[in-house]
């Protein structure tokens, strides 16, 4: 199938709503199935859904301080650049 024509197929599907319609059922397919093997860890680790919002809320509370270096990190750069600037000016 040529390009030109698998693009034609793509906007008749999508302006036909088929490509929607198909792509909303295997989404639910998939959230289905991701439910299903979500309960069976949840099961074996013997989580509930409040334990997983609280890792949730952990893990983002880690990644958000990651976006900064941590404080020794930081007084140790601003330490250079200010030695630097001393000598620059000495």
């Amino acid at each position: 199938m040529s390009r030109a024509h698998h693009s034609h197929v793509d906007v008749a599907n999508i302006v036909s709503g088929t490509f929607i319609v198909n792509h909303y059922k295997d989404a639910i397919k998939t959230i289905w199935s991701l439910e299903q093997d979500l309960d069976v860890l949840k099961a074996q680790l013997q989580l509930t859904d409040e334990d997983l919002a609280g890792i949730f809320d952990e893990e983002k509370r880690y990644f958000e301080n990651l976006r900064q270096p941590p404080i020794d990190v930081q007084l140790k750069a601003e330490y250079v650049c200010a030695l630097k600037d001393w000598t620059a000016t000495t």
